[in-house]
């Protein structure tokens, strides 16, 4: 499981490159995005559950290194997702407010 370990955060990067070529919307982008961590993280949920890790040290750079980031990632794009599909369609004053209220929360 090392191996596999190692290579989930390449694979991601990846796969998010791959997804910000073909998709030219932010909307689609961040959906898929979210989706395909929310699956990742299900089946690394699953495999750790059944084949457990193979020392101390791979459980410790796993729930220290990359659970977190995957985590993050997801995090973001969710949000990303939340403030483009909430946002107003008219492109003037009310558009530009909305994103201005929307950096204040973050």
């Amino acid at each position: 499981m090392k191996n596999t370990l190692k290579n989930i955060l390449s694979d991601v990067g990846e796969y998010e490159r791959g997804v910000n070529e073909k998709s030219g919307n932010l909307i689609d982008e961040s959906c898929v995005l979210t989706n395909y961590l929310c699956n990742l993280l299900g089946q690394l949920k699953i495999q750790v559950g059944s084949d457990g890790f193979k020392d101390e040290a791979e459980e410790i750079i796993f729930f220290k290194i990359i659970k977190p980031q995957l985590l993050g990632k997801l995090i973001y794009y969710n949000k990303v997702f939340r403030i483009e599909t909430s946002c107003p369609v008219y492109n003037g004053k009310m558009y530009e407010a909305y994103f201005i209220n929307e950096l204040e929360e973050l």
